[in-house]
């Protein structure tokens, strides 16, 4: 299979910049571009179109975007303006073309009964990714494997009568993109169908087994990998995921429904584990850390999950003071704010809402705390956590899980997988916007001398307790970690990998007791404070 599109994006035969072709027609406000184009372009632009399939109501054509610079974009558009069967007009072309023109993205229908279809090119497959040749791409983690493949499947079943006649990982392209809401630079990987080849009228449910032989195939060199790295926690999560996705086939599936519920995670719930050590060179410990469950029990009910960090600030009393008063109200806030008395269906999705409001409230109640206290004066805290919301409800209604991750200061949080460590937050300290802004390298962060100076924290009054919230959910294999600057400030990343490795057990509160006494043979310069959560 090729991956090289007819062109990419900004291409030209040297590199430079290259002039529109001679047939290039202007387009944007007052053309006729298709309104169901995704890619239709804008004024100011010009574009070339080759038109690969004509006849009886349907174009299939090769778009070419030229701006100022040069050729900024090229796809492949495909629009049925009759009334005739959309699925067949789309087979029928689609397993027509050359296999370059590979990568199906979006589908899109106007009230005129108008079809676009857009197509992009991946980055690479999904047998690449698995196999360790990335080219760059970051690593794909287990829920983005399941997810993923449950939406394709989800897409065949609403689109067509189609099925996967041959599936195939190389058939699964994977492509990067950001996520609204999330820091920059974070993202996750899309999948997207490459060999159409693979698709034709056939049996469903043999169809439905084959696939999802395919997804046990993925979670085995996903475990495989973990196994080979001694991510010792994250192989025993993909081999028990493993082993419940074989179990769901040996019964049967016989439909892409079927195959998709067993595929898709459904339903996430958390496990946490906590530990704080005093650390080498201080006489007391102001951090604190929240690990904590709690089921509603209703018809419609509910089950909340916390796990926090919080690095008190202000000398030993109100230090203290400020990070257990933080976590204390999280967690009474959320209660309030998420588990409610309810008898319609539970909207797992205002948990990032809900964080960005009560965050900025705690903030202003330890203020006001400091203010009524002259003892208290100065004091404030960071705080860094994951927070997830799951359905209990018997009946299904929409989404059944939601997570965030949120925090001010430089209280992190990390993902474990089986490639290493990611950091999820981004630090509201001096050194940090040292490094955004080209200032200072990782390392000379590490050892700078003001890299215990943050910007943001609760309990400073105004917007410094504004905070930083992004929804995330670790898949199964990954583990997220939340630590103190004592973890971090001891430890590189990569020898936080290098702990998390060494550890010979898959227990979380034995790793937790791993990083802390990895912290301390480095140093142990602050209290350390480490919360470990895995995905079931």
């Amino acid at each position: 299979m090729s991956w090289n599109p007819l062109r990419r994006k900004g291409s030209g035969a040297s590199g430079e910049e290259q002039p529109p072709p001679a047939d290039a027609q202007q387009a944007g406000v007052g053309g006729a571009a298709d309104r169901t184009d995704p890619l239709a372009p804008a004024g100011g632009v010009q574009e070339r179109v080759d038109v690969l399939r004509a006849g009886d109501g349907v174009e299939l054509a090769h778009v070419e975007v030229w701006g100022e610079h040069g050729l900024s974009d090229s796809f492949l558009r495909l629009v049925v303006a009759s009334d005739k069967a959309r699925a067949d007009v789309l087979r029928d072309l689609l397993l027509s073309l050359p296999e370059e023109a590979s990568g199906f993205r979006d589908l899109l229908a106007n009230e005129g009964a108008a079809l676009a279809a857009s197509f992009d090119w991946p980055q690479l497959s999904l047998d690449e990714a698995l196999s360790g040749a990335e080219g760059g791409i970051r690593p794909l983690d287990a829920l983005e494997a399941l997810a993923g493949t449950a939406g394709l499947l989800d897409l065949i079943h609403e689109r067509s009568s189609w099925v996967w006649a041959k599936p195939d990982l190389a058939d699964i392209g994977l492509h990067v993109v950001s996520l609204p809401g999330q820091p920059d630079g974070y993202a996750r990987h899309r999948m997207t169908f490459t060999a159409w080849d693979a698709f034709a009228p056939g049996d469903q449910a043999e169809a439905a087994r084959a696939l999802g032989e395919a997804g046990v195939e993925a979670l085995d060199r996903l475990g495989a990998i973990a196994v080979s790295a001694g991510f010792r926690c994250g192989a025993e999560a993909l081999a028990a995921r493993r082993k419940e996705l074989a179990e769901g086939l040996a019964k049967g599936p016989s439909t892409y429904q079927g195959l998709t519920a067993l595929l898709d995670p459904g339903v996430v719930r958390m496990d946490a584990h906590g530990a704080t050590d005093v650390g080498l060179r201080r006489e007391h410990n102001e951090d604190g850390f929240l690990t904590w469950t709690l089921r509603q029990e209703s018809l419609s009910g509910a089950e909340l999950t916390l796990a926090a960090v919080a690095d008190g600030m202000g000398g030993h009393a109100s230090g203290e003071v400020a990070s257990t008063l933080a976590l204390d109200l999280l967690r009474n806030h959320l209660i309030f704010g998420l588990l409610p008395p309810r008898t319609a269906p539970l909207d797992t999705s205002q948990v990032a809402a809900q964080l960005e409001q009560v965050i900025p409230l705690i903030n202003r109640a330890l203020s006001e705390r400091a203010a009524l206290e002259p003892s208290l004066s100065g004091m404030g805290t960071t705080l860094c956590g994951l927070a997830s919301l799951r359905s209990l409800s018997t009946v299904r209604e929409g989404q059944e899980s939601a997570a965030a991750v949120f925090n001010v200061g430089d209280s992190r949080a990390y993902l474990l997988g089986a490639w290493g460590t990611r950091r999820l937050s981004v630090d509201h300290s001096f050194v940090q916007e040292l490094l955004d802004k080209g200032g200072a390298t990782e390392e000379e962060a590490f050892t700078h001398p003001m890299k215990s100076v943050i910007t943001r924290c609760l309990g400073g009054g105004g917007d410094a307790g504004y905070p930083d919230v992004f929804r995330f959910t670790p898949g199964p294999g990954e583990i997220v970690l939340l630590c103190s600057d004592g973890l971090s400030d001891a430890l590189r990343d990569r020898d936080i990998w290098r702990a998390v490795a060494d550890c010979q057990s898959a227990k979380l509160d034995d790793l937790a007791a791993a990083l802390i006494a990895a912290a301390n043979r480095a140093g142990g310069p602050d209290n350390i404070t480490v919360v470990l959560i895995g995905c079931s």
